[in-house]
């Protein structure tokens, strides 16, 4: 058959896959036609790309390989012509099956790639510095905000930064100004970060803010933000590192004194010499890495409380051990195990992207290709009925049950090829996420619920005219379509016929009975044990066996007599079967030991039996395959009567020589 197809969870199609990679096809006049079906056009382009999928790379095309190739794409395309007669297209399965594998095929083809790639390596070059910045923050009142809300609090962000630019010291404007309760007494310092740490806005302007210097307001999810780079280096990366822990918390005075007096005798061990992993286990409390010498998993930075970090970076080799400090979790000591510095851009890549996938700013990569298809597309989006929503709003919202008064068929954007989205279709989507008696402020109204459904409405149009953007997404979705097709029909019309027409199966086994014979045999058999002396003690005597002096039963249950220690399996073989039994001569022996994972093998040869013809229980599953194919090859003999078709030979020859 010219398609395999296998029905598991998910459909393999063996000979047509072709590579998932876009790559945006221009504008060229249309592909010859090869081949005609009634009034069905099938084009050049088809044709090659399953034929160089199924041949050789880099060898030359040759008129032999395309004559013989024809006749195998003519029988599928005849096939699939009919499943399209029978309409098997229209049923609700394979809509459902279609649609499943389309929204697969498109995801390579919904993301810029380019995108991904950029972000992945700024991601990576970020990574290679850590920065040390404060931050003054300037909270949004709620959770939904309007850009045109948030201006008043933009400039007042930009007001004190130009106090600190004029008067104020960082440090003092954070103190009476800063809404960040953690960090507002500490001069608003966040310690140190590095890439995919913080909101995206955020790491942004600090990468892009000389040290020592603020930047200009920023907005993240929690409102502005003025930043200020207080120092730069080269990143620390990751250690390693093993601890004693001494649990003392600071509001404990008395258990902070008596933890002193144990850390410090830990350490004094430490200090003669005492092996660190059996010191741990005489002291520390960390009840998790008590028996593998305290160690702990690798680390960065802004992973451990500060104190213990900085003791954990400021050792130098591996071996060094710091002297005890205290954090708000009682006593440590800390020993260096490794330290491991930024790695290669190739060494990292797979696990940076998936960190990537896993960041919000993940999600620019849709934002950014849904603005691709708005501009490709003549996107054209109805501002004034936006606004007007927003007269719906009273003292404390917008009543839900007034959404059903707006009109339906208000258009919310429109693409020039004549596409609109409208209120009727956000509403048909979002009425029963809405609480019938409750209210909705025009902010969440816009911003939470009708903005991201036009966003998701862009990306289905997107999706929806792949096979017009790019050549190869359009042939794959016609090679699954046909697929799934023709698997529907070749299970109704040859496998499933074949295997339940019992009367068919008996006949085409009686009419050609001089195909299923067996050859020569020989009858083996092969005993089995996890015991190599008992595989030796049976072994010298099983030639009793082979002779036919003792049965195989018997001959196990004198090894067998208070459990079983010795088993067996019986089997005939053809020449070939067995590359160990061919070995035997085929002749009364016994074969010697071998393993075969845990256990001790060996096969004792008895006796041979001339060939003679498999009875219809012996060759049933040779028999259904070769009545399958017998079926197949009437059924395209019927299909090329049924239909007008003919092969462009001109047209098919063209290809010689690429």
């Amino acid at each position: 058959m010219l398609l395999m197809v296998s029905r598991r969870k998910n459909l393999v199609f063996g000979i047509f896959l072709f590579s998932l990679v876009p790559t945006i096809q221009g504008q060229q006049p249309g592909p010859p036609v090869l081949m005609t079906i009634n009034d069905q056009k099938i084009t050049l382009d088809e044709f090659e790309a399953i034929f160089r999928k199924n041949s050789p790379k880099d060898r030359k095309i040759t008129q032999k390989d395309l004559d013989e190739y024809i006749d195998l794409f003519v029988n599928y395309k005849l096939k699939v012509r009919q499943a399209l007669d029978l309409k098997l297209d229209t049923a609700n399965s394979f809509k459902t099956e279609f649609a499943g594998y389309k929204k697969q095929l498109a995801a390579p083809y919904m993301k810029d790639k380019a995108a991904e790639e950029k972000l992945l390596k700024e991601a990576y070059e970020r990574s290679k510095t850590d920065l040390h910045v404060a931050h003054i923050l300037l909270k949004f009142t709620s959770d939904c905000q309007l850009p045109e809300d948030t201006l008043a609090l933009y400039n007042k962000a930009l007001e004190i930064r130009n106090k600190i630019k004029k008067k104020y010291t960082f440090e003092k404007a954070a103190l009476e100004h800063s809404q960040d309760e953690n960090t507002k007494n500490k001069g608003g310092d966040l310690g140190w970060f590095s890439s995919l740490m913080w909101a995206y806005p955020f790491e942004t302007a600090a990468y892009n803010t000389p040290v020592g210097k603020m930047s200009m307001p920023v907005r993240t999810n929690f409102g502005y933000h003025i930043i200020k780079v207080l120092g730069s280096r080269p990143a620390v990366g990751e250690v390693k590192v093993a601890h004693i822990f001494v649990q003392a918390p600071q509001n404990d005075t008395s258990l902070v004194r008596k933890g002193k007096e144990k850390i410090d005798s830990a350490y004094a061990r430490l200090k003669r010499g005492e092996n660190f992993a059996d010191v741990v286990k005489m002291f520390s409390d960390d009840r998790q890495s008590l028996n593998n010498g305290g160690e702990l998993p690798a680390f960065g930075i802004q992973k451990m409380v500060q104190e213990f970090e900085d003791q954990a970076f400021s050792l130098k080799n591996p071996g060094d051990y710091s002297a005890p400090f205290q954090t708000r979790y009682g006593w440590h000591i800390v020993k260096l195990i490794e330290r491991k510095g930024i790695q290669p851009f190739e060494a990292v890549k797979d696990n940076l992207l998936k960190q990537l996938q896993r960041n919000p700013r993940y999600k620019l990569i849709n934002d950014w290709f849904a603005e691709k298809i708005r501009q490709n597309a003549g996107y054209k989006e109805n501002s004034e009925f936006l606004q007007s929503l927003r007269r719906l709003q009273g003292e404390k919202g917008i009543r839900v049950s007034q959404l059903d008064s707006v009109e339906s068929g208000a258009v919310l954007f429109s693409f020039r090829d004549g596409y609109k989205v409208t209120f009727g279709d956000f509403m048909q989507q979002y009425r029963g996420r809405f609480p019938r008696a409750g209210e909705i402020s025009y902010c969440q109204l816009l911003e939470k619920n009708i903005r991201p459904f036009m966003q998701q409405k862009v990306l289905d149009y997107g999706e929806e005219n792949l096979d017009k953007k790019y050549e190869e997404f359009r042939l794959l979705l016609n090679e699954y379509k046909e697929g799934i097709l023709l698997f529907e029909l070749m299970e109704k019309r040859v496998w499933n016929k074949a295997l339940n027409d019992t009367t068919g199966l008996r006949d085409y086994y009686n009419k050609n009975r001089n195909k299923y014979q067996w050859g020569e045999r020989v009858e083996a058999v092969r005993f089995i044990t996890a015991d190599e002396d008992i595989a030796r003690k049976s072994q010298a005597e099983a030639m009793a066996v082979a002779t036919g002096k003792v049965n195989a039963e018997n001959f196990v249950d004198k090894y067998n007599k208070e459990k079983t220690m010795l088993t067996y399996t019986t089997e005939l073989f053809e020449k070939g079967d067995n590359a160990m039994v061919d070995s035997l001569g085929w002749k009364p022996t016994v074969g010697p030991i071998f393993r075969n994972r845990d256990n001790y093998n060996y096969f004792v040869i008895r006796q041979t039996f001339p060939p003679r013809p498999k009875e219809f229980k012996e060759a049933k599953g040779q028999v259904i395959s070769d009545y399958q194919q017998e079926l197949e090859k009437q059924w395209v003999e019927e299909l090329r009567r049924q239909y007008n078709w003919k092969v462009n030979k001109e047209v098919l020859y063209s290809l010689i020589g690429k």
